[in-house]
């Protein structure tokens, strides 16, 4: 008797969903974020750790990101090597006291306030929040460009 061959199975390519407009918007803000914060911060902002700093430059969120009316906010975001990042989610004391210590406890307390806000942002606020970043990042490396030391916050 003669064996049969077994079945090939084909893998159909798997069908990804389109992004919707407001995830797009959403994606582009946390690119221009990010982007802003590693030109304007120049290296992990923390205390080193025992271990020192990693490589990994991140941007790290002193209040959650799922915080939408925060999310994007740049006095909410500082760069932060991979290893502090994955550290204050544990040990989050650590960024709040360095954020305090470096803009002062009224400063957070008033972010602390902003994110309390419960609001879903339009797609039009997400066009307005990506417009005035778009201008904050031609500021920030302009200040690169030129040498000079300002922060846009």
């Amino acid at each position: 008797m003669v064996a049969k061959p077994k079945p090939v199975k084909t893998k159909k390519p798997k069908r990804r969903k389109v992004k919707t407009p407001r995830q797009l918007a959403e994606i582009r803000l946390d690119a221009l974020v990010k982007e802003i914060v590693l030109l304007r911060d120049g290296g992990c902002v923390c205390p080193p750790p025992i271990k020192g700093h990693t490589q990994i430059r991140t941007p790290g969120h002193l209040i959650s990101r799922g915080k939408e009316s925060v999310k994007w906010d740049l006095m909410n975001v500082h760069e932060q090597c991979n290893g502090c990042n994955a550290r204050h989610e544990h040990y989050p004391e650590i960024f709040t006291n360095w954020f305090i210590g470096q803009f002062g406890q009224d400063q957070y307390m008033k972010l602390v306030e902003r994110s309390y806000k419960v609001n879903k942002l339009t797609l039009d606020d997400l066009e307005e929040i990506e417009y005035q970043l778009t201008e904050i990042q031609k500021m920030v490396e302009f200040y690169k460009i030129t040498g000079e030391v300002k922060k846009p916050y």
